[in-house]
């Protein structure tokens, strides 16, 4: 996780590192709200994984944004096969 807040501190745009950043938070069980911004930042391009999604939905379920996490989660469903997205319960 340092290695990854070191390298944010070069590039905090870069939406590759704020996704390993704020994926390494949530495993952690660290700062919601960093995590939250972090993937943010992270679902701005296309090529990141789905699990973004999924991970920004587990962060705003955990802070209590109700809407924003059904919303995140709808977005992680839309863009994951349908048995990806069955196997994706778990204490993440």
């Amino acid at each position: 996780m340092s290695l990854y807040e070191t390298l944010l501190k070069n590039d905090p745009g870069d939406p590759f590192m704020n996704y390993y950043y704020g994926v390494c938070l949530f495993k952690l069980n660290l700062n919601k709200a960093k995590v939250i911004n972090s993937l943010l930042v992270a679902t701005g391009i296309k090529e990141i994984p789905a699990d973004v999604w999924f991970y920004l939905g587990k962060a705003y379920h955990l802070s209590y944004l109700f809407n924003d996490a059904i919303k995140a989660f709808e977005q992680y469903k839309a863009r994951v096969k349908p048995y990806d997205f069955e196997g994706n319960y778990g204490p993440y």
